[in-house]
């Protein structure tokens, strides 16, 4: 395994966690926005 291929195996991984932090966030920020909202009605 050359470095190139370690350095894009590592890039791939990492922007594939990126990716499920950003929709774990946004699930977390919908499911706070939701129940703010069926409680003040």
């Amino acid at each position: 395994m050359s470095v190139a291929e370690l350095d894009e195996a590592k890039q791939e991984a990492f922007a594939s966690r990126m990716v499920q932090v950003l929709n774990d966030s946004c699930l977390g920020l919908m499911a706070g926005l939701g129940t703010r909202a069926a409680c003040s009605t």
